[in-house]
């Protein structure tokens, strides 16, 4: 057959065969009349020229139901059917479109088929389908809860799993919820204005914290990251929830103890002060007055005893030279123990050198190649008034010959020790003083652990380890 468009027919043959769409002429009862080149494309072989074709062998239709498709389109001049059956030597079936139209020509009775082959969009929407799928499994079986719901609505949409198991309730319940039914009343207003702000706005994405409540009524802090997103032409929210009700109570719970510690320490802190104070009203009391009571009466001796005037004011001296020392004692207790030009070491070396010049008490300390450049100036001056105290300690209640001080450190780490040969004392049993608890609470503003090693007849040992930060 001639595959070319018939003679007289208002196309040109060139503009027939280079036409991309594959297309067939056909008369009323069925018979092919021509076909372009894109159609034994197509198909994937030629018509023979000398060979009559029907409709029949492409579309699958019996001449009735071609004779009836003739008849619609005379009545509606366009008809479009859809079939699976045009027959392809190496392929088998081809899914097609066939859109038919009667031609105004010279040729009664001839009719336009064009022809849409359907495999690339089928697979297309198969592939859809399957990305689909795919996704849709993403979102049920997501580790963190997921609430789809509508922006304006605020209906819930869709939900997954893990915020069925978080929220407690059935997955076809939770989908007959609104956001509304999920927040607590006193709530609902700020949500109500974050979203009517979220989709008037420009972002796609808010953060923040907000206080749910699920099936039991029971309030839960959810950690909530907002994607705004288009959902069956409609404006929704994409909701990705994480439970952060036991961090934020961890977090508070650390807090209160971190108050509670900080009130510790000032407590202790206002205990050593008063401690002090009452170490030097004690000391001026018993000490310094005393001596000067004694000089005082003394020099009123002279004064009624001329001939023992030289004997009792040089007593009345003597007491007055005392009083002169205890008040320098006190007064180098008071000043801040190291200058700013003075390193621990040295501040340390000159504390044993003065406690030797009045205690006969024996010091080995054991300071050398202490490097120091990078701790801070409020450091050394805690871990002064820690050996202050302990050598207070061991003066007062140890009745020790011998103390030995040691301070070490490495790249993470300060270490601190004394220790003395006194009666020591059993730490399980006896209750810390105020100078234990003084050291205990020094090391710990710097995050030092001070650990205490005694027993009776045994001395005492205290070692402290600061962790540098």
């Amino acid at each position: 057959m001639d595959t070319t468009l018939p003679t007289g027919n208002k196309w040109n043959n060139r503009l027939w065969q280079q036409a991309l769409q594959p297309m067939l002429l056909a008369d009323a009862s069925g018979k092919v009349a021509a076909a372009n080149r894109s159609f034994e494309q197509l198909m994937g072989w030629a018509l023979a020229k000398d060979r009559q074709y029907t409709v029949l062998p492409f579309m699958g239709w019996g001449l009735p139901d071609w004779q009836q498709l003739c008849v619609e389109v005379q009545k509606n001049a366009v008809v479009n059917v859809t079939t699976s059956i045009c027959m392809n030597e190496t392929e088998g079936a081809i899914p097609i479109s066939v859109h038919i139209n009667l031609l105004n020509d010279d040729r009664e009775g001839l009719y336009l088929l064009q022809i849409t082959d359907l495999r690339e969009k089928l697979a297309n929407e198969a592939l859809a389908q399957s990305a689909d799928e795919k996704y849709r499994y993403l979102f049920l079986n997501n580790p963190l809860a997921l609430i789809l719901w509508d922006l304006e609505t605020l209906q819930i949409i869709d939900v997954n799993y893990a915020a069925c198991k978080e929220y407690g309730y059935a997955r076809r319940n939770f989908v007959q919820l609104s956001m509304k039914d999920i927040l607590p009343a006193e709530n609902l207003p700020d949500f109500l204005k974050f979203a009517t702000d979220f989709a008037q706005t420009d972002k796609v994405k808010k953060k923040g914290v907000w206080i749910h409540q699920n099936a039991a009524g029971e309030k839960m802090w959810m950690e909530t990251v907002s994607h705004k997103i288009v959902y069956d032409n409609r404006q929704a929210v994409m909701a990705m929830l994480n439970n952060v009700t036991e961090k934020l109570a961890l977090e508070q719970r650390l807090a209160n103890e971190q108050l509670l510690r900080q009130q510790q320490i000032t407590e202790a802190v206002i205990a050593a002060q008063e401690k002090e104070r009452s170490e030097i009203s004690q000391e001026l009391h018993d000490n310094v007055n005393q001596l000067l009571i004694a000089s005082r009466i003394y020099v009123e001796s002279a004064r009624q005893h001329p001939e023992r005037e030289d004997n009792l004011l040089s007593q009345a001296s003597g007491f007055i030279l005392k009083s002169i020392e205890e008040i320098r004692k006190l007064s180098k207790a008071l000043i801040t123990p190291l200058e700013a030009e003075m390193s621990l070491q040295e501040g340390l070396e000159k504390l044993t050198a003065d406690i030797r010049e009045f205690k006969s008490l024996q010091i080995e300390s054991r300071l050398t190649d202490f490097d120091e450049t990078d701790l801070s100036y409020p450091f050394k001056i805690n871990l002064y008034r820690i050996a202050q105290e302990q050598f207070n300690n061991i003066i007062k209640h140890s009745g020790a010959k011998k103390v030995t001080l040691i301070l070490q450190r490495n790249d993470n780490y300060v270490f601190f020790t004394m220790q003395d040969n006194g009666i020591g004392f059993d730490v399980n049993s006896q209750r810390k003083g105020i100078g234990i608890n003084n050291m205990l609470r020094r090391a710990e503003m710097y995050n030092g652990v001070l650990e205490i090693d005694s027993a009776p007849g045994k001395g005492c040992k205290i070692h402290i380890q600061f962790k540098l930060r």
